[in-house]
């Protein structure tokens, strides 16, 4: 509440290093339980790093906590979709990590399944005295 009301006094007599100030302790202070009031600061006073650090912080949120945001609710629709992109943006990174991991689990499990099935021809090979 302090730093909004400082940002505001800074903002109406121009004084950039008190608005740098409160930009600073918000940034240090940026939490899950915070990150959509501080966006909303940040973008109504037009603080670039404290917008992306909070973008960073609310990706993580659950759309439950999101839904259930009165501040989220607050915000322009245009906010709402690029907390939102940011997001599915996330989702989709992670959901490549798990397919791509998944892959190279399934490759080597086939390779490992050849493997063993070569061994085994060798083995029976051997056993029955047919080449």
């Amino acid at each position: 509440e302090n730093c909004q009301f400082l940002l505001e006094l800074a903002e109406e007599y121009q004084m950039e290093r008190v608005k740098q100030l409160c930009c600073e302790y918000l940034s240090c202070n940026v939490q899950d339980t915070n990150c959509v009031k501080f966006y909303m600061i940040a973008d109504k006073f037009g603080l670039d790093s404290l917008l992306k650090e909070t973008l960073q912080e609310s990706k993580y949120l659950p759309l439950s906590s999101l839904e259930n945001d009165e501040v989220f609710k607050e915000l322009p629709d245009k906010t709402k979709l690029e907390i939102c992109k940011t997001r599915i943006q996330e989702l989709e990174k992670t959901l490549v990590e798990y397919v791509t991991r998944a892959q190279a689990s399934s490759t080597a499990c086939i390779k490992e399944s050849r493997r063993k099935s070569r061994q085994q021809s060798v083995i029976t090979t051997k056993s029955t005295g047919v080449a």
